[in-house]
């Protein structure tokens, strides 16, 4: 009975870690690539074979590191583009479609990545926490084993933690993004005339936002910004349809 209840809890924390990943991929592979990644971490999940839910967890993990990293190409792109030199990576990263691309480099790159675009130190050490956790448990012990479930939940436990803390973290650079667009959007520069579609598609996929952090908006939008009447209620009220539950 105690192993059923600890796996219902993994169950659900599986579905959370969901609520981490971009609403909408950049692409069909994208989309393919995370819906597998999910599905695996789930069936190993059921199957209590926690080893190989681990490295599913840690390749999804890895995929919201390059996400959030891809992101700063459209926010800060001579960095970016200054980034991708400093990294030797230039031509393939600097002109790929797919965060995905950023896989080609080591795990430390990505945070190197991450200094150059001068993103503070809290931030980068938040998300570095579970690759370096990983990394001393899988290096430092090659006999290393998540042997039951009660293990894995504090595995998980962790990683979602930080990912909680990054959304945290990410509150300013959230914000600057939801004011950027919400400018535009009162003003109707961009020709929509559908502003579900122009929410959608410029706002929630142009920034691979995900279902926390899209909640994370609308908190500090509803914290910081009055009244919330005319197109920002418009905005704000298309907005909760993407916000996690």
């Amino acid at each position: 009975m105690e192993t059923l209840v600890a796996d219902d809890n993994i169950l659900e924390q599986v579905f959370e870690v969901g609520e981490y990943l971009p609403i909408f991929p950049r692409s069909e592979d994208d989309l393919r690539y995370l819906e597998s990644q999910i599905d695996q971490l789930r069936r190993s999940c059921e199957s209590r074979l926690y080893q190989a839910a681990s490295l599913h967890l840690h390749l999804l993990y890895m995929s919201i590191v390059y996400y959030q990293i891809f992101r700063m190409k459209g926010t800060c792109a001579r960095d970016y583009a200054l980034a991708c030199t400093y990294v030797r990576k230039r031509n393939k990263i600097e002109s790929a479609s797919s965060p995905f691309a950023l896989s080609d480099m080591k795990e430390a790159e990505a945070f190197e990545f991450y200094r150059v675009l001068q993103v503070s130190p809290e931030v980068i050490g938040n998300l570095k926490y579970c690759v370096d956790m990983r990394n001393h448990q899988t290096h430092a012990n090659p006999a290393y084993a998540i042997p039951d479930a009660v293990s894995f939940v504090g595995t998980l436990r962790t990683y979602l933690d930080q990912l909680k803390k990054s959304v945290t973290l990410e509150e300013e650079l959230l914000f600057g993004l939801y004011q950027d667009f919400e400018g535009e959007f009162r003003d109707g520069v961009r020709g929509y005339t559908d502003a579900h579609d122009e929410v959608r598609e410029v706002f929630v996929r142009g920034n691979s936002l995900s279902r926390r952090e899209t909640a994370s908006v609308l908190q500090t939008v509803r914290g910081r910004l009055r009244p919330i009447t005319g197109k920002r209620a418009d905005l704000v009220g298309l907005l909760d349809e993407y916000a996690a539950i």
